[in-house]
């Protein structure tokens, strides 16, 4: 028995004799293969090598305790080969580093754009739609009014308000329909092709009622004032076509102004 303990002893000094040369041999390979890993690499194979080496450690001095001398040397041994593979199998693996790429600097060219954001009274709006109506109802009250009279064919300034209103609300009632489509599908209407047909339209069609409702101003302010002939023409009708065309106008020049302005921000 003592025989066989030392023949133990030896063998074991023997091969913790070997151990620094095959961790030499291990730490020349890691060195070689470190040159080409990054300090990350690095530092994590020697983290799993220094991990895997006091596992093996601890497990030899539970074993030293607890076995005989024999069984213990075959597990020591044992766990020395497990202990080589888990640490070549930790220098092999290969982690890619991710590198932060630095975004290319803005010029003017690739600046994104600021978007306006919908305000109430342009096209596609609750605010737009309400302006469409309101233009709407007041050209279709003027041309009533103005039309339900007998003689407002003898005055030209009459016609010309009869045939502005009429193309007024034809026109207002036309961009409600729009209007309301587009919020009940929620679309929409900032397309620059759109915006510059809804600019140039309210522009002549404003133009053309301030012109009338001033005309027809006029002519009223000339029966009523000046010549005395209201009890025998139909001052208050005259003057109330002309307030309902004034504002009509009032009405059309929001929309005009907003879609203006937002087609010039492009």
């Amino acid at each position: 028995m003592l025989l066989t303990s030392k023949r133990v002893t030896r063998e074991s000094s023997s091969s913790d004799e070997r151990e620094p040369a095959i961790g030499a041999s291990g730490g020349g390979a890691a060195a070689d293969g470190a040159e080409c890993a990054e300090s990350e690499d690095e530092g994590h194979t020697r983290h799993a090598w220094y991990l895997w080496r006091l596992r093996f450690a601890s497990l030899s001095v539970h074993l030293r305790r607890h076995l005989s001398p024999r069984h213990g040397f075959h597990l020591r041994f044992r766990l020395r080969l497990c202990l080589l593979e888990k640490a070549a199998a930790a220098m092999n693996v290969s982690r890619p580093s991710v590198h932060p790429v630095e975004a290319p600097p803005q010029t003017a060219q690739n600046v994104p754009r600021a978007r306006m954001k919908d305000i109430q009274g342009m096209p596609g709006t609750c605010g737009g739609f309400a302006l469409r109506l309101f233009q709407f109802i007041f050209a279709v009250i003027s041309l009533l009014v103005m039309a339900s009279t007998s003689d407002f064919a003898s005055a030209s300034a009459f016609c010309y308000l009869v045939v502005a209103v009429s193309l007024q609300s034809l026109w207002s009632f036309s961009l409600a329909v729009v209007d309301l489509y587009a919020i009940l599908v929620r679309r929409s209407l900032r397309n620059c092709r759109v915006v510059s047909f809804f600019t140039i339209g309210d522009g002549i069609t404003s133009t053309l009622t301030f012109a009338a409702a001033c005309a027809s101003a006029g002519i009223t302010v000339l029966i009523g004032n000046d010549l005395n002939k209201c009890a025998i023409n139909h001052c208050t009708r005259f003057e109330t076509a002309t307030a309902m065309a004034f504002m009509s106008w009032f009405s059309v020049s929001p929309s005009f102004l907003l879609n203006f302005w937002s087609l010039a921000s492009r």
